[in-house]
């Protein structure tokens, strides 16, 4: 008799209970739906803005690098992430964040060029604040709860900065948002990176090579001869030595040889947060083509510096194991 007293607080029965239950669940649908519609009205519109910018430039300099070039970076990326989401440990909420971050990230670029046309004046402003800027001014992110779009504000807004972003996110966010805004802004910034040491085509193929110089120098043929080849055959030793203690490199050195252009770009190992993704970029050819064309070129004390400090980053980071495999891969045939 308890026993049955006790079921009476369920007077509903086991259909009602499930006619209940599906009805929940049609109701959970109807939202991801919505939600998921959202997402994509939103990345629309900052596909649409980031097409319009890119064809402005383009007007104004049809070879400038932050036109389609930079636009299609920002695509890349942000498709990229989906496939990435299982091995970021990234939730469905957390990836369509990070996929409008991703698509987001650079639409001050756009402008930054055109204002700074010429081929190799860097702008002093700071393309992610503006970037945060466009979003706020066009209302890109309308639709999205506003701690949704502080989250994204503060990941693109951080995702270019030197320093780390302010564990307390500035105030803007309560304690879970603000970790799960730093977890995106880290995210952003290794994928950031990554892309540069894969991308072969854009910063080690002869035609790449005098893009990249015409864009970062004021005299690329103080740099470069004709067939792409380094005119200063060694790294400014300032640069070596962040080099070797594990530092990224200022890129005030940059403009002093092609092969310290070529280090900065290596150094980047060493601003990978996530242990999946710097993995991912010291097994990507895009640094054993660096080390090859550093070995053909620079002296060779200088190359055994650059040579023993990434095993002793390697052997730092990483479990002994997998350090020694990604080494051997690295260094064979160099």
């Amino acid at each position: 008799m308890e026993n049955e007293k006790s079921l009476s607080k369920y007077p509903v029965g086991k259909e009602e209970l499930f006619n209940h239950t599906q009805s929940t669940k049609a109701e959970l649908i109807k939202r991801l739906d919505a939600n998921n519609l959202t997402i994509q009205q939103i990345l629309k519109r900052i596909y649409e803005t980031a097409k319009n910018l890119a064809e402005e430039v383009e007007k104004k300099e049809p070879w400038h690098p932050f036109g389609a070039k930079k636009m299609l970076h920002e695509i890349e990326l942000e498709e990229q992430v989906s496939n990435l989401a299982r091995l970021l440990k990234l939730n469905s909420y957390e990836l369509s964040l990070l996929k409008i971050i991703m698509l987001s990230h650079d639409l001050g670029r756009f402008i930054e060029a055109l204002e700074h046309i010429e081929k190799w004046k860097r702008p002093t402003s700071n393309h992610a604040e503006i970037s945060v800027d466009i979003l706020q001014k066009n209302n890109l992110l309308v639709g999205l709860p506003q701690k949704d779009k502080k989250i994204i504000y503060f990941a693109v807004k951080w995702h270019a900065a030197k320093q780390q972003p302010p564990s307390n996110c500035e105030n803007e966010l309560s304690k879970n948002e603000c970790k799960l805004a730093i977890k995106l802004t880290h995210i952003l910034k290794d994928l950031d990176k990554i892309e540069i040491i894969e991308n072969l085509d854009k910063y080690l193929s002869p035609q790449g090579i005098k893009a990249q110089v015409y864009l970062h120098y004021p005299h690329p043929e103080e740099i470069i001869n004709e067939n792409s080849e380094p005119i200063i055959k060694k790294i400014h030793p300032e640069a070596l030595k962040d080099f070797e203690q594990f530092n990224l490199i200022d890129r005030k050195f940059i403009t002093f040889s092609h092969p310290t252009y070529i280090l900065f770009q290596l150094a980047l190992i060493f601003d990978i947060k996530n242990p999946e993704l710097l993995i991912r970029a010291l097994d990507s050819p895009g640094i054993k083509a660096r080390l090859k064309r550093l070995k053909k070129y620079i002296p060779k004390e200088q190359f055994e510096k650059i040579k023993t400090t990434i095993q002793n980053f390697i052997n730092k980071k990483l479990d002994n194991t997998t350090a020694s495999t990604l080494i051997e891969n690295l260094f064979k045939d160099l």
